[in-house]
């Protein structure tokens, strides 16, 4: 076992100059040292290059693509298929490493021999007070046990929420979709993961997620309400040809009623009454799903199911009296 093995951190970058300082002194300060830090731009039109470059020259292990603005999953892709490691951080541009982290997450990966190793994190918030994210802990999981733990909200499928060995996206044939950002690094760990042996755990929050309300995972219901029911359709599709869909069928219509409510709380142009029929079929096949549900998420299902139009009503309500996301 090899104690020092190179660690690929990718990280991309899209106008966030104001962060990417705070980013990337948490990855060169790490006390693990064998480490290729690939930080690929996708177009910025900040100061986010200028900063890059500044870093590039202070540290050598820091290498740095410059390309046209094509998206996250292309981008990603990029310093993925630049990599050379035996493991992959992914690492958002505006979050951080915790001090020490490599080192925790190449031991657990190194002792267990596990091709995944799932990463506890804070949640920071814009007034600096942090919180530990909810998530199940455990020791270790089968590939398959961890997605339904990830589909029933006790994990997270944030590929920088997993340290993952890089041989996966060599070996297999892992497809970056380049129309899906919303939900493109669970279209990433639902492949990883039905291609790998085991996934383990750390002990302790290795990552600090910052809660920006300008960022892609806090914008607007409506504007990521498109890639939601992409990447749910994505994702059953590929399920349903790895096999795993008839092993997991709660889950699968739990994914499908997420995003139908997904739909219904933004005022999707595309929800409609077919939406209620085939929500309530999956509530009456697997009536554990309803009750796992939010109150007020069952209450607009009762709804919806009494007629559209009174289902409509209690939406609004809901929107009026700011219960629901906008």
């Amino acid at each position: 076992m090899n104690s020092t093995p190179l660690v690929s951190v990718v990280i991309p970058v899209y106008n966030t100059s104001f962060y990417l300082r705070r980013c990337l002194d948490s990855v060169i300060q790490q006390t693990y040292l064998n480490l290729e830090i690939i930080i690929v731009n996708d177009g910025s039109t900040d100061d986010s290059l200028s900063i890059i470059k500044e870093y590039a020259e202070r540290d050598k292990r820091i290498v740095y693509i410059d390309k046209p603005n094509e998206g996250l999953p292309l981008t990603r892709k990029a310093g993925v298929e630049r990599a050379t490691g035996k493991y992959i951080q992914h690492l958002d541009s505006d979050d951080a490493l915790a001090h020490g982290a490599i080192r925790m997450l190449v031991d657990r990966a190194e002792e267990t021999g596990a091709d995944i190793v799932a990463i506890p994190f804070y949640y920071v918030y814009e007034d600096g007070t942090k919180s530990e994210a909810d998530m199940l802990r455990f020791d270790e999981l089968s590939p398959i046990e961890y997605f339904q733990s990830i589909v029933r909200w006790r994990c997270h499928g944030n590929v920088w929420a997993n340290f993952q060995r890089r041989s996966l996206f060599c070996l297999y044939p892992i497809e970056f979709v380049p129309n899906i950002s919303y939900g493109e690094d669970l279209l990433l760990m639902t492949q990883l993961l039905s291609f790998a042996n085991k996934v383990v755990m750390c002990d302790v929050p290795l990552v600090y997620y910052y809660q920006r309300s300008s960022s892609m995972c806090n914008a607007n219901w409506s504007i990521n309400c498109p890639d939601k029911r992409e990447y749910t359709r994505w994702i059953e599709a590929y399920l349903e040809k790895n096999g795993w869909a008839s092993k997991i069928p709660e889950e699968m219509a739990l994914m499908r009623v997420h995003a139908i409510f997904y739909c219904m709380i933004a005022r999707d142009k595309d929800f409609s009454r077919e939406d209620v029929k085939k929500m309530w079929i999956d509530f009456e096949r697997y009536p554990t799903i309803k009750r796992k549900l939010p109150c007020r998420w069952r209450k607009l299902a009762r709804a919806f199911k009494k007629s559209y139009n009174w289902g409509m009503c209690y939406l609004l309500y809901y929107k009026w009296r700011k219960k629901l996301p906008a």
